[in-house]
């Protein structure tokens, strides 16, 4: 079966059939035992060493996987900040690594949004996101935003892998495409696949 991670800070609502990753906002590495024996590791990036990961939790998001597109996780500190997600302890097989990408949008002024945390309500959210995987390729991936999410759901990036020996890290990056826009990883799913390696 799949695992659903639905990421988010304190008090985050968790998409019903998701697992919760929750962390705090002034992290710039955090772990999660994600099941089947697989840990996940997040990571913020940046050329200058200088990133964080801002974790928000709990808003108001209607729409489908609304509880997923809500909170989430987003590097700040940095114009060129990205993400770092790693997967080890993967047996031997192919995967589909599913991920969301969604900017909320504050609909109170009691919420935890990004602008308000870093003191900068110019931070406007990337449209695009860089993904590169485990292969080295580079795709793009859209990203929605707004206090609602689309009808055709929020943004998915989706790439397939392979793991040939069980020491082996499945590492995945995403950056924006234009420095100093904000981007945003809401959750994931991670399903085998069917098929031997190679």
């Amino acid at each position: 079966p799949p695992i659903r991670i639905d990421l988010g800070g304190s008090g985050q609502h968790v998409q019903p059939g998701w697992n919760a990753w929750t962390s705090e906002q002034d992290t710039g590495v955090c772990t999660c035992d994600i099941g089947d024996g697989v840990t996940a590791t997040l990571e913020a990036i940046s050329v200058e060493g200088r990133a964080k990961m801002h974790w928000r939790g709990e808003a108001n998001t209607p729409g489908p996987l609304g509880f997923v597109a809500e909170d989430g996780v987003s590097p700040v500190g940095s114009a060129d900040a990205g993400l770092r997600l790693s997967l080890t302890g993967l047996k031997p097989g192919r995967y589909r690594l599913e991920t969301v990408h969604h900017a909320p949008a504050h609909n109170t002024d009691t919420m935890d949004i990004i602008d308000r945390q870093e003191g900068d309500a110019s931070i406007a959210p990337a449209e695009v996101l860089h993904l590169v995987t485990p292969d080295g390729r580079t795709s793009a991936v859209a990203q929605t935003e707004g206090a609602e999410v689309p009808q055709h759901g929020p943004g998915r990036g989706l790439t397939r892998f392979e793991i040939a020996g069980e020491s082996e890290t499945a590492t995945f990056e995403f950056t924006a495409s234009e420095p100093g826009q904000s981007i945003w990883l809401n959750g994931f799913t991670l399903r085998p696949l069917p098929g031997e390696v190679g």
